[in-house]
């Protein structure tokens, strides 16, 4: 996705202000199509669940100010596509600037596990009308950025060095030390996607269907939580 043409009009800046995270800001000149995503200081980090992030874009114009329409998404699923759902902000076409908006995160958002495993945010601006996920236009701007997705802090965590796993590595059955007998559990792949769940009988789980690699174990014990990383062998 990219415009014909960014000489008239284009993205001057994009500011996102995530709850409970830092803010990135991100000046830029013209261009058809930017991809900030290999760009650290460009990174975003949001919460899974949190509401009311902040989006703020300004449009520059280098001659006759047009009327410019925005619209931002960002792949919550990371299915490698932006779906309707997945529109955080639109703006129609307008000669305002800055224009702004507050987006929720899904709570079941792709969890950015590892440091190479992220979302894309596609931020475009389009003269006299709304930009089309995956659509060309002929003038004005297109930008991704990179997204990183972490849960929701718990307010009351267990501790964190009294709950045990063991053995470590593990290649059938994986033993948890120190929960109560209503514990639950979620297994979360390299790619942040959980795998499996279940309660913890006899404070085990068979795990000699995992394919080797790394695993990250999300225990739940009434309320409060512990994550815990294994490999499986």
């Amino acid at each position: 996705m990219a415009s014909g043409s960014s000489t008239g009009e284009h993205i001057s800046k994009v500011t996102v202000k995530p709850n409970g995270k830092k803010v990135m800001e991100n000046e830029s000149g013209a261009s058809t199509y930017t991809d900030y995503t290999g760009v650290p200081e460009t990174f975003i980090e949001l919460i899974q669940g949190s509401t009311d992030n902040e989006i703020i874009i300004e449009k520059k114009w280098t001659g006759n100010t047009y009327n410019e329409g925005i619209a931002v998404w960002i792949d919550f699923n990371r299915n490698g596509e932006f779906d309707i759902n997945e529109r955080v902000f639109t703006s129609p076409p307008n000669t305002t600037s800055p224009v702004s908006g507050k987006f929720n995160v899904p709570v079941d958002a792709f969890v950015s596990m590892t440091n190479y495993k992220y979302v894309v945010m596609r931020v475009a601006m389009e003269r006299d009308g709304v930009p089309v996920n995956c659509t060309s236009f002929k003038n004005g701007e297109v930008e991704d950025y990179t997204v990183r997705i972490s849960k929701q802090v718990t307010p009351n965590p267990l501790d964190q060095n009294e709950i045990m796993i063991y053995p470590n590595p593990v290649s059938s059955v994986l033993f948890v030390k120190n929960i109560s007998k209503r514990a639950k559990y979620k297994i979360y792949n390299a790619a942040g996607q959980v795998i499996a769940d279940g309660i913890l009988l006899n404070s085990q789980i068979n795990v000699s269907r995992l394919i080797n690699g790394v695993y990250v174990i999300d225990i739940d014990d009434n309320g409060k939580t512990v994550q815990k990383k294994f490999i499986k062998e």
